[in-house]
């Protein structure tokens, strides 16, 4: 048979309100998928689809999650990737020469009192918009994914290493302080390029 516009339009709005598939990119996956699989069936959509669509439930629920972990995995890949990209490294040395040079002249409790949170403050508003992508319906499990695990990262700091940061001597916490002060700031840089990326019909 062949699928009409409303026929996939249907197709699509009972995976989002009968199988909670909200992220496109695994909705379209799956979409296809069974697409496909319609298509090949001889007969009316209207007849073959509530038992078509029955019997795929167990296929639907194990494909999402199997994509979600895929994605979670991908994501935590490509956070690695940056991490230890030139980019990433050259910005780090400079970055740590620069606090360095900033505790010799002000003093660490000067550096701390104006800067200590900064790693935090810094990415907000990324982290924000991200937020309100979590909440729309073109929402995609690998942006969420990537985001989210970078926001874990921070938040390491926030509940751990900032603790560091304040009771090891400048040996050990400018190094510390200047990796996460230069992921705040390569965050962007990924954002930046995934919108990119999203206008191509990638990522976003």
């Amino acid at each position: 048979m062949k699928l009409s516009k409303k026929n996939i339009s249907l197709l699509e709005n009972t995976l989002i309100n009968k199988f909670g598939v909200v992220y496109l990119d695994i909705r379209i996956e799956i979409l296809d998928h069974l697409a496909i699989e319609l298509e090949e069936i001889d007969g009316e959509f209207e007849d073959i689809f509530p038992n078509f669509i029955e019997s795929k439930k167990e296929f639907i629920k194990k494909t999402y999650i199997s994509l979600n972990q895929q994605n979670s995995r991908t994501g935590a890949k490509l956070l690695l990737k940056n991490i230890f990209s030139i980019k990433f490294i050259l910005c780090f040395i400079v970055m740590t020469l620069c606090v360095s040079q900033l505790v010799n002249i002000k003093g660490k409790l000067w550096f701390l009192e104006n800067f200590d949170v900064l790693p935090i403050i810094l990415p907000a508003p990324i982290t924000f918009l991200i937020l309100l992508k979590m909440f729309s319906i073109k929402r995609k499990s690998f942006t969420i994914s990537f985001f989210g695990i970078t926001n874990s990262v921070f938040m390491s700091y926030i509940f751990l290493f900032i603790h560091l940061v304040r009771k090891v001597d400048n040996f050990y916490w400018i190094p510390i302080y200047s990796f996460f002060i230069t992921l705040s700031i390569i965050y962007y840089y990924m954002y930046f390029v995934y919108i990119k990326h999203n206008q191509k019909s990638i990522l976003y």
